[in-house]
């Protein structure tokens, strides 16, 4: 996580896992091996709208933060998309 440069938030169905509705969010770090989190609508308190993706051009509109119960952590720009399924684990693209 410390090693990205921003967070790639993708929400698609997950068939692999039988799920209808997930999120994956990825650490994009510019390597072919980013560290990626997969979960399901579940264990979120609220999904993003539809009218929350980040569009093709736009600089990223959203910020990620990690917390402990110290303190923050960690905080980087974000993206929001839809995309056909997960795991996706594709850059952003322009």
């Amino acid at each position: 996580m410390a090693t990205a440069r921003e967070v790639i938030i993708s929400r698609a169905a997950w068939p692999d896992m039988g799920k209808h509705d997930a999120l994956e969010v990825m650490f994009e770090d510019d390597t072919d091996n980013p560290f990626v989190l997969h979960l399901v609508s579940e264990q979120a308190d609220h999904m993003p709208l539809d009218s929350d993706r980040d569009r093709p051009g736009q600089p990223p509109r959203w910020k990620f933060a990690a917390w402990t119960q110290d303190d923050k952590k960690l905080e980087l720009p974000c993206r929001y998309r839809k995309v056909n399924k997960i795991p996706y684990m594709k850059p952003w693209s322009e």
